[in-house]
């Protein structure tokens, strides 16, 4: 958090970097070089995810709800009743067709080591 000359409070994202293992878990994830498309690109380890598809009527609030859905469930509304600790990052899929238009999507928590055994 950082505050502007008028005393506001702004809000940065953290990397990847400064957030795993600080303060959340987070799987093992390595870099990998690209020199080729401007943006980084990263290996995530395998293990177990929790997903859960975008709903298109949900409208523009899609992505939202999927989200939602998914806090629901590490908060509880799963089948052991089990509180589950937040982790990073959240992997967000889309699919697209040869015109760029969404077909659908899906959005997955990294579900923490000590229930990975689950």
């Amino acid at each position: 958090v950082s505050t502007q000359s008028t005393g506001e409070k702004s809000l940065s994202p953290k990397s990847i970097d400064d957030i795993c293992g600080v303060d959340v878990e987070c799987p093992a994830i390595e870099a990998i070089a690209n020199t080729d498309c401007g943006f980084g690109m990263r290996k995530v380890s395998a293990g177990k995810w929790v997903s859960t598809k975008i709903v298109d009527s949900d409208g523009d609030k899609k992505y939202e709800k999927g989200f939602l859905r998914l806090y629901k469930y590490i908060s509880g509304a799963n089948a052991d009743g089990a509180s589950i600790p937040m982790t990073a990052p959240v992997l967000a899929k889309t699919y697209l067709d040869k015109s760029f238009k969404e077909l659908g999507g899906s959005l997955h928590f990294y579900i923490p080591s000590s229930f990975q055994a689950n």
